[in-house]
Protein backbone atom coordinates (compact mmCIF):
# COMPACT_ATOMS: atom_id res chain seq x y z
CA UNK A 1 0.00 0.00 0.00
CA UNK A 2 1.16 3.33 -0.28
CA UNK A 3 2.11 6.50 1.94
CA UNK A 4 3.78 9.91 1.00
CA UNK A 5 6.52 11.65 2.82
CA UNK A 6 7.11 15.07 1.68
CA UNK A 7 10.28 17.29 1.00
CA UNK A 8 11.22 20.31 -1.03
CA UNK A 9 13.65 21.36 -3.03
CA UNK A 10 15.16 24.23 -4.72
CA UNK A 11 17.88 25.08 -6.63
CA UNK A 12 19.30 27.43 -9.52
CA UNK A 13 17.85 27.69 -12.81
CA UNK A 14 19.62 27.51 -16.35
CA UNK A 15 21.21 30.80 -17.50
CA UNK A 16 19.38 34.60 -15.96
CA UNK A 17 16.11 32.82 -14.87
CA UNK A 18 17.03 32.67 -11.79
CA UNK A 19 15.95 35.98 -10.74
CA UNK A 20 12.48 36.93 -9.47
CA UNK A 21 10.94 40.45 -9.64
CA UNK A 22 9.73 42.20 -6.46
CA UNK A 23 6.57 43.52 -8.27
CA UNK A 24 6.22 46.73 -5.73
CA UNK A 25 10.30 47.79 -5.90
CA UNK A 26 11.43 46.29 -9.04
CA UNK A 27 14.41 44.32 -7.67
CA UNK A 28 15.69 40.94 -7.78
CA UNK A 29 15.74 38.26 -5.75
CA UNK A 30 18.18 35.27 -5.95
CA UNK A 31 16.21 31.90 -5.78
CA UNK A 32 18.84 30.26 -4.03
CA UNK A 33 18.64 33.62 -1.09
CA UNK A 34 14.87 33.34 -0.33
CA UNK A 35 14.50 32.85 3.37
CA UNK A 36 13.10 29.41 4.48
CA UNK A 37 9.77 30.77 5.80
CA UNK A 38 8.67 31.71 2.31
CA UNK A 39 9.99 28.63 0.29
CA UNK A 40 8.26 26.33 2.89
CA UNK A 41 5.21 28.18 2.06
CA UNK A 42 5.43 27.98 -1.55
CA UNK A 43 6.21 24.39 -1.42
CA UNK A 44 3.27 23.59 1.27
CA UNK A 45 0.67 25.29 -1.34
CA UNK A 46 2.11 23.71 -4.05
CA UNK A 47 1.81 20.07 -2.89
CA UNK A 48 -1.77 20.53 -1.83
CA UNK A 49 -3.03 19.65 -5.10
CA UNK A 50 -0.27 17.15 -5.97
CA UNK A 51 -0.83 13.26 -5.79
CA UNK A 52 0.71 10.33 -6.91
CA UNK A 53 -1.00 7.72 -9.35
CA UNK A 54 -0.97 4.01 -9.29
CA UNK A 55 -2.01 1.43 -11.03
CA UNK A 56 -2.33 -1.75 -9.84
CA UNK A 57 0.60 -1.42 -7.48
CA UNK A 58 2.45 0.04 -9.93
CA UNK A 59 3.40 3.87 -10.03
CA UNK A 60 2.72 5.32 -13.08
CA UNK A 61 3.15 9.52 -12.19
CA UNK A 62 1.73 12.55 -11.06
CA UNK A 63 -1.23 14.61 -10.81
CA UNK A 64 -2.73 18.06 -9.62
CA UNK A 65 -6.03 17.88 -8.28
CA UNK A 66 -8.92 20.20 -10.07
CA UNK A 67 -12.60 20.99 -9.62
CA UNK A 68 -14.84 22.99 -12.50
CA UNK A 69 -18.95 22.96 -12.12
CA UNK A 70 -19.73 19.86 -10.07
CA UNK A 71 -16.46 17.90 -11.30
CA UNK A 72 -13.77 17.08 -9.68
CA UNK A 73 -10.92 15.06 -10.76
CA UNK A 74 -7.44 14.55 -11.75
CA UNK A 75 -5.21 16.60 -14.42
CA UNK A 76 -1.93 14.81 -15.73
CA UNK A 77 -0.17 14.04 -18.60
CA UNK A 78 -1.65 12.02 -21.39
CA UNK A 79 1.33 9.50 -21.23
CA UNK A 80 0.86 8.89 -18.07
CA UNK A 81 -3.02 7.52 -18.00
CA UNK A 82 -2.04 5.48 -21.69
CA UNK A 83 1.65 4.42 -23.32
CA UNK A 84 2.66 0.81 -24.81
CA UNK A 85 3.52 -0.02 -21.43
CA UNK A 86 -0.35 0.14 -19.71
CA UNK A 87 -3.38 1.76 -20.49
CA UNK A 88 -5.92 2.81 -17.36
CA UNK A 89 -9.21 0.54 -18.53
CA UNK A 90 -12.36 2.14 -17.61
CA UNK A 91 -14.41 -0.19 -19.36
CA UNK A 92 -17.45 -2.24 -17.15
CA UNK A 93 -15.23 -5.22 -17.72
CA UNK A 94 -11.84 -3.64 -16.01
CA UNK A 95 -10.12 -5.02 -13.32
CA UNK A 96 -7.84 -2.68 -12.44
CA UNK A 97 -7.86 -0.72 -9.50
CA UNK A 98 -6.62 3.05 -9.18
CA UNK A 99 -4.57 4.17 -5.58
CA UNK A 100 -3.24 6.60 -4.43
CA UNK A 101 -1.98 8.61 -1.62
CA UNK A 102 -2.67 11.55 0.82
CA UNK A 103 -0.81 10.98 3.82
CA UNK A 104 2.66 10.06 5.16
CA UNK A 105 1.07 7.07 6.92
CA UNK A 106 0.40 3.37 4.82
CA UNK A 107 -2.57 2.86 3.50
CA UNK A 108 -5.06 1.67 1.25
CA UNK A 109 -6.91 4.62 -1.05
CA UNK A 110 -8.45 3.05 -4.49
CA UNK A 111 -10.80 3.04 -6.57
CA UNK A 112 -11.75 0.51 -9.37
CA UNK A 113 -11.15 2.00 -12.74
CA UNK A 114 -14.05 0.86 -14.33
CA UNK A 115 -15.76 3.75 -12.10
CA UNK A 116 -13.13 6.44 -13.77
CA UNK A 117 -13.66 8.33 -16.94
CA UNK A 118 -10.94 9.88 -18.54
CA UNK A 119 -10.53 12.57 -21.42
CA UNK A 120 -6.92 12.53 -23.15
CA UNK A 121 -5.24 14.59 -25.98
CA UNK A 122 -3.69 12.36 -28.69
CA UNK A 123 0.43 12.59 -29.03
CA UNK A 124 1.17 13.84 -32.18
CA UNK A 125 5.00 13.97 -30.64
CA UNK A 126 6.73 12.50 -27.91
CA UNK A 127 8.50 15.65 -27.70
CA UNK A 128 5.44 18.43 -27.72
CA UNK A 129 3.02 16.10 -27.55
CA UNK A 130 -0.20 17.51 -26.96
CA UNK A 131 -0.06 15.18 -23.93
CA UNK A 132 -2.63 16.00 -21.50
CA UNK A 133 -5.14 14.14 -19.70
CA UNK A 134 -8.03 14.08 -16.74
CA UNK A 135 -9.28 11.84 -15.14
CA UNK A 136 -12.65 12.32 -13.51
CA UNK A 137 -13.63 11.34 -10.64
CA UNK A 138 -17.62 10.07 -9.08
CA UNK A 139 -18.71 10.92 -5.76
CA UNK A 140 -18.15 8.36 -3.09
CA UNK A 141 -15.50 7.09 -0.56
CA UNK A 142 -12.40 7.48 -2.37
CA UNK A 143 -12.85 11.51 -3.49
CA UNK A 144 -14.07 12.08 -0.18
CA UNK A 145 -11.12 11.34 1.60
CA UNK A 146 -8.96 13.14 -0.65
CA UNK A 147 -11.02 15.37 -0.59
CA UNK A 148 -10.47 15.78 3.59
CA UNK A 149 -6.79 16.48 3.16
CA UNK A 150 -5.87 17.81 0.06
CA UNK A 151 -7.34 21.05 -2.15
CA UNK A 152 -9.12 21.23 -5.57
CA UNK A 153 -7.93 23.49 -7.67
CA UNK A 154 -11.09 25.26 -9.37
CA UNK A 155 -9.83 26.01 -12.91
CA UNK A 156 -13.36 28.03 -13.08
CA UNK A 157 -12.49 30.73 -10.65
CA UNK A 158 -11.21 34.10 -12.58
CA UNK A 159 -10.04 32.11 -15.63
CA UNK A 160 -8.80 34.98 -17.71
CA UNK A 161 -7.66 37.01 -14.34
CA UNK A 162 -4.92 33.40 -14.25
CA UNK A 163 -4.45 33.05 -17.45
CA UNK A 164 -2.86 36.33 -17.66
CA UNK A 165 -1.21 36.01 -14.44
CA UNK A 166 0.25 32.52 -15.40
CA UNK A 167 1.49 33.97 -18.41
CA UNK A 168 3.37 37.03 -16.92
CA UNK A 169 5.53 35.22 -15.47
CA UNK A 170 7.78 36.28 -12.65
CA UNK A 171 11.00 34.36 -13.63
CA UNK A 172 10.39 31.86 -10.67
CA UNK A 173 8.29 28.45 -11.07
CA UNK A 174 7.01 25.77 -8.62
CA UNK A 175 6.44 22.19 -10.35
CA UNK A 176 5.43 19.27 -8.21
CA UNK A 177 6.13 15.54 -8.64
CA UNK A 178 7.07 12.36 -7.19
CA UNK A 179 10.02 11.33 -8.67
CA UNK A 180 10.63 7.81 -9.21
CA UNK A 181 14.49 7.48 -8.12
CA UNK A 182 12.82 8.48 -4.82
CA UNK A 183 10.44 5.88 -4.14
CA UNK A 184 11.09 2.88 -1.77
CA UNK A 185 9.84 -0.65 -1.43
CA UNK A 186 9.23 -1.58 2.16
CA UNK A 187 8.35 -4.37 4.35
CA UNK A 188 5.01 -4.69 6.77
CA UNK A 189 3.84 -1.53 7.74
CA UNK A 190 1.24 -1.70 10.92
CA UNK A 191 -1.39 -3.96 9.00
CA UNK A 192 0.22 -3.94 5.37
CA UNK A 193 2.58 -5.98 3.58
CA UNK A 194 4.62 -4.55 1.74
CA UNK A 195 4.45 -0.72 1.62
CA UNK A 196 5.54 1.95 -1.13
CA UNK A 197 6.91 5.16 -0.12
CA UNK A 198 6.51 7.73 -2.63
CA UNK A 199 8.05 10.76 -1.80
CA UNK A 200 6.71 14.19 -3.28
CA UNK A 201 8.45 17.07 -4.09
CA UNK A 202 7.89 20.92 -4.91
CA UNK A 203 11.17 22.40 -7.01
CA UNK A 204 11.78 25.82 -7.17
CA UNK A 205 13.26 26.88 -10.16
CA UNK A 206 12.90 29.26 -13.47
CA UNK A 207 11.40 29.63 -16.59
CA UNK A 208 14.25 29.45 -19.40
CA UNK A 209 11.66 29.93 -22.02
CA UNK A 210 8.17 30.52 -23.29
CA UNK A 211 7.48 28.88 -26.65
CA UNK A 212 4.27 28.74 -28.95
CA UNK A 213 3.50 25.75 -31.77
CA UNK A 214 0.45 25.76 -33.64
CA UNK A 215 -2.28 25.88 -30.67
CA UNK A 216 -0.19 25.31 -27.67
CA UNK A 217 2.23 26.48 -25.77
CA UNK A 218 4.86 25.28 -23.69
CA UNK A 219 7.60 26.14 -20.96
CA UNK A 220 10.43 25.10 -20.72
CA UNK A 221 12.09 25.02 -17.17
CA UNK A 222 16.16 24.60 -16.83
CA UNK A 223 17.49 22.38 -14.03
CA UNK A 224 21.18 22.28 -13.07
CA UNK A 225 22.68 20.08 -11.71
CA UNK A 226 26.03 22.06 -11.02
CA UNK A 227 24.14 23.82 -8.01
CA UNK A 228 21.93 21.79 -6.69
CA UNK A 229 21.47 18.58 -5.85
CA UNK A 230 17.93 17.49 -7.92
CA UNK A 231 16.93 13.65 -8.83
CA UNK A 232 19.21 12.17 -11.73
CA UNK A 233 15.73 11.61 -13.81
CA UNK A 234 12.62 13.39 -13.28
CA UNK A 235 10.52 10.06 -14.54
CA UNK A 236 7.42 9.85 -12.05
CA UNK A 237 6.66 13.70 -12.36
CA UNK A 238 5.06 13.60 -15.56
CA UNK A 239 1.71 14.87 -14.96
CA UNK A 240 2.78 17.21 -12.16
CA UNK A 241 1.42 21.06 -11.83
CA UNK A 242 3.33 24.17 -12.63
CA UNK A 243 3.02 27.22 -11.30
CA UNK A 244 4.38 31.22 -11.34
CA UNK A 245 5.01 32.12 -8.35
CA UNK A 246 4.92 36.53 -8.05
CA UNK A 247 6.80 37.29 -5.13
CA UNK A 248 6.07 40.68 -3.53
CA UNK A 249 7.80 43.05 -0.79
CA UNK A 250 5.63 43.70 2.28
CA UNK A 251 3.97 46.72 2.58
CA UNK A 252 4.91 46.79 6.09
CA UNK A 253 8.17 46.13 5.88
CA UNK A 254 10.41 45.95 2.77
CA UNK A 255 12.51 43.00 4.11
CA UNK A 256 9.63 40.47 4.17
CA UNK A 257 8.55 38.78 1.24
CA UNK A 258 5.06 37.58 0.37
CA UNK A 259 3.18 35.61 -2.87
CA UNK A 260 0.70 34.56 -5.13
CA UNK A 261 0.87 31.30 -7.45
CA UNK A 262 -0.53 30.54 -10.32
CA UNK A 263 -1.02 27.42 -12.30
CA UNK A 264 0.56 27.22 -14.93
CA UNK A 265 1.05 23.77 -17.03
CA UNK A 266 1.76 20.08 -16.81
CA UNK A 267 5.15 18.25 -16.81
CA UNK A 268 5.40 15.82 -19.71
CA UNK A 269 8.76 15.85 -20.84
CA UNK A 270 12.34 15.83 -19.62
CA UNK A 271 15.65 15.95 -21.90
CA UNK A 272 18.68 14.38 -21.66
CA UNK A 273 21.37 15.20 -19.28
CA UNK A 274 23.82 16.85 -20.79
CA UNK A 275 27.03 18.95 -19.24
CA UNK A 276 25.14 19.24 -16.00
CA UNK A 277 22.07 20.41 -17.02
CA UNK A 278 18.37 19.14 -17.82
CA UNK A 279 15.34 21.20 -19.27
CA UNK A 280 11.40 19.90 -18.75
CA UNK A 281 8.83 20.65 -20.77
CA UNK A 282 5.09 21.48 -19.57
CA UNK A 283 2.19 22.34 -21.44
CA UNK A 284 1.53 26.28 -20.61
CA UNK A 285 -1.37 28.21 -19.66
CA UNK A 286 -2.77 28.95 -23.14
CA UNK A 287 -2.76 24.77 -23.76
CA UNK A 288 -4.57 24.52 -20.57
CA UNK A 289 -7.13 27.67 -19.99
CA UNK A 290 -7.56 28.06 -24.01
CA UNK A 291 -7.74 23.93 -25.22
CA UNK A 292 -7.73 21.98 -22.54
CA UNK A 293 -9.70 23.02 -20.06
CA UNK A 294 -12.86 24.04 -22.23
CA UNK A 295 -12.61 20.45 -23.30
CA UNK A 296 -13.03 18.76 -20.20
CA UNK A 297 -15.66 21.51 -18.87
CA UNK A 298 -17.71 20.95 -22.19
CA UNK A 299 -17.89 17.10 -21.41
CA UNK A 300 -17.83 16.65 -17.62
CA UNK A 301 -19.62 20.11 -15.74
CA UNK A 302 -22.76 19.18 -14.31
CA UNK A 303 -23.47 22.88 -12.80
CA UNK A 304 -23.74 26.17 -14.49
CA UNK A 305 -21.32 29.46 -14.36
Amino acid sequence: MPSTGTEAQIFRPVKRADSAHLMRQKSKVQLGSLPPYLTDAISCEAKCFAVPLILDGQFIGTGTLIEFLGCKGILTAAHVVRNKFWTIDCSATSKQQLNTAVSDWAQNLAIPARYLSITQTNDASRTYGPDLAFIQIPAGPFLSTIAATKSFLNICREPKKRLARALDHAGCVVFTGFPEVSSRRMMSVGNFDPVQALYGYAFLSGQERYERRGRYDYLKIGVSYSTADPPITFKGVSGGGVWTVHLFADELSSMKLSFQMYFAGVIFYETRLSKGFRRLRAHGPRSLYKIFFPRIIKRFATGQF
